[in-house]
């Protein structure tokens, strides 16, 4: 198990445990399940429900993480990306100030901004909205040039995959 805490701007931190699955070093990989009120959409759409399970890709010294979301059946229903400070680590597991920007990508790599208004109306410091904004626009070159998810995610795949299959 590991405790995953992320803090927001003028708000209660959220704190989740997840099952660890790896801890190369740089990437902390866990794995857990959606417990929601009520769907999460966007536009109508719903991207994540509960019931649904995540893998947590985070690295520690990125300023974003990404999540695969699969459905109750375990289909992939897409990429959750979340803008944020690189990783603290803390007793039991790891910290992170949450930057407010979001992104969704579907496995076409079609994907949505999520939380614009709300980044654009926090009290963020100056050099986090720009940090921030500078995340978003990597992500999504990656995305629209064919690269997402990105490298460091799987590298960190292929070495869990290949200690699973070797230890």
């Amino acid at each position: 198990m590991i405790k995953v805490r992320y803090e927001r701007v003028k708000q209660d931190e959220r704190e989740w445990v997840h099952e660890l699955v790896a801890d190369t070093g740089d990437v902390i990989i866990s794995s857990f399940k959606f417990d929601l009120k009520k769907p999460f959409t966007h536009n109508d759409t719903t991207l994540i429900d509960d019931g649904f399970s995540g893998i947590l890709y985070d690295p520690m010294d990125s300023w974003y993480n990404v999540v695969e979301v699969y459905d109750k059946e375990k289909n992939l229903k897409g990429y959750y990306s979340d803008i944020r400070t690189p990783l603290k680590r803390i007793e039991g597991g790891y910290k992170a100030l949450d930057l407010l920007l979001d992104v969704w990508t579907e496995p076409d790599l079609d994907y949505m901004i999520l939380d614009m208004d709300e980044f654009k109306e926090s009290t963020l410091r100056s050099d986090y909205k720009k940090r921030a904004l500078e995340t978003l626009d990597h992500i999504i070159q990656l995305i629209e040039n064919d690269r997402f998810p990105p490298t460091w995610m799987k590298e960190a795949k292929k070495l869990h995959l290949k200690s699973c299959t070797t230890g």
